[in-house]
């Protein structure tokens, strides 16, 4: 059932991560610089492509194992709404080939992913008023606490992005599309390998937030968000345990969102090794930020699955330490890697050219020099 999805993804992995090799090594050379942006471009179109076909199959094979706590209410509009999603983005990236119609493409992905939203949240209002609220069983679920909740993550997210994300360079619009496409593409694979999986919902994967993680480092916190909500999305049609709207969207696209927080406090690149603890702590701090989401879901949602001896608050804070367990195996791998200078030297490369306004020349004794490439070469001591 598993291959379904995951075997066809990790084969186009490959694929890409060969366009990704390509594309930085062959950047620094004006006359293929072009070529290898269309390369890493048209094998993320082709992941996205991936995506769309193995996706309905895999989760067919699912919904028939009566493997889903979701009804055809919310599942079909749920899994229409991914699809059309993941069609935009393969639009928007193949207009960007023709600038003429970039413009128009990221209005209509823009357009989709809010349509999406609202049709799937106006779904789950319908089917939690028709089979959830009128069953006693469910009487514990509280809809007022559980939409202040909601509101509340919703609020901090709004606040953080505005004040601390970072202005993105207009010129590295593309190239963030397509790292987030990809980004998104290769946490969902991943997601699909768990270590440990809790019976309502939650699991322990294999470093799936990494690549969540990574892009929020390299583009920001504001499209670290948005791809963290995507993910969302595509997680509640993956493994959906849902009760109620504002439970949906704690659980969902708001508890994944708060990963893009990671990059909060090394915006300007990881230049040495305290940048990389600076990017453990911006990762401890939005996985935090996804277990309190998680927490006000349990209590307010789930309190009627809590263990025996448990009330509903120690049940919910208890439940979801998953949360952090996930994080230490991908903080992990994370931190191994980004120790590795020329792998943060990359990081950095984006990082930096993805800033606007574009970065501006330094004056040396002995040349002049952009600021990236200061930024680039900065490493620490130790490292060499």
């Amino acid at each position: 059932m598993v291959g379904y999805l995951l075997y066809p993804l990790l084969a186009v992995t490959l694929l890409w991560v060969a366009a990704f090799a390509y594309f930085f090594f062959s950047q620094q050379k004006d006359k293929t610089a072009l070529t290898s942006k269309n390369v890493l471009m048209i094998a993320s179109i082709v992941f996205l492509i991936a995506l769309f076909v193995c996706v309905p199959l895999h989760l067919r094979n699912q919904y028939n194992a009566e493997e889903f706590f979701v009804q055809p209410l919310c599942f079909y509009p749920m899994l229409a709404s991914i699809l059309a999603l993941i069609v935009a983005i393969g639009l928007y990236l193949l207009a960007r080939l023709n600038k003429k119609f970039a413009k128009e493409a990221k209005w209509m992905v823009i357009g989709v992913v809010i349509a999406a939203m609202v049709t799937t949240f106006v779904c789950l209002i319908v089917y939690y008023n028709r089979e959830i609220a009128p069953y006693e069983d469910y009487e514990s679920v509280n809809s007022t606490w559980l939409f202040v909740g909601a509101a509340v993550i919703v609020a901090i997210l709004a606040v953080v992005s505005a004040l601390f994300g970072k202005k993105s360079n207009p010129k590295s619009e593309t190239r963030s599309v397509t790292f987030a496409a990809v980004s998104v593409a290769l946490s969902f694979a991943l997601s699909y390998i768990r270590l440990f999986r809790l019976p309502q919902g939650g699991s322990i994967t294999l470093v799936s937030l990494l690549p969540l993680m990574l892009y929020s480092q390299m583009f920001g916190v504001r499209k670290g968000v948005v791809a963290g909500i995507v993910f969302g999305l595509l997680s509640a049609i993956q493994d959906p345990w849902i009760l109620h709207p504002a439970q949906f969207l704690l659980d969902y696209p708001l508890a994944f969102g708060c990963i893009g927080l990671t990059g909060l406090f090394t915006q300007q690149g990881i230049k040495n090794k305290k940048g990389v603890v600076l990017f453990a702590a911006g990762a401890v701090l939005a996985v935090t930020m996804r277990y309190l989401s998680h927490v006000l879901s349990g209590i307010f949602a789930f309190s009627m699955y809590a263990a025996e001896g448990y009330g509903a608050v120690a049940w919910g804070f208890l439940y979801n330490t998953f949360a952090f367990a996930d994080m230490a195996i991908a903080l992990a791998v994370g931190v191994l890697m980004l120790l590795n200078t020329s792998f943060r030297k990359i990081v950095n490369q984006v990082t930096v050219s993805n800033v606007a306004p574009l970065t501006p020349v330094v004056a040396t004794e002995d040349a002049t020099v952009s600021a990236e490439e200061v930024a680039v070469s900065e490493t620490d001591p130790s490292d060499k």
